[in-house]
């Protein structure tokens, strides 16, 4: 008969959560990316004259989002060559 709470079992099972938690927030991190990138194309880089960002980044401070990912996601949007990135439905109609 095992003992399931050996010091080994302990530290798999801590690694599933720390996986896990790291899967969620990379996933969160992806789409608040995208989302600042949208919202830098339609309105400028500039917060305090674009209220969506000025709202998104709100919306990043409360989350956690760290400030290299905002740092390195509005200096893509800056980009002349960055494609926007829009919401497609179903038979790829713009929402």
């Amino acid at each position: 008969m095992t003992n399931l709470a050996t010091p080994c079992h302990k530290r798999l099972e801590l690694s599933h959560t720390t996986f896990y938690t790291a899967c969620v927030l990379s996933q969160v991190y992806g789409k608040f990316g995208k989302k600042l990138v949208s919202v830098v194309k339609q309105g400028g880089p500039d917060p305090s004259a674009n209220s969506a960002l000025n709202d998104l980044l709100k919306q990043a401070k409360d989350l956690g989002v760290p400030r290299d990912i905002i740092d390195r996601n509005l200096k893509k949007a800056s980009e002349a060559k960055q494609a926007d990135f829009s919401e497609v439905g179903l038979g790829n109609w713009l929402l």
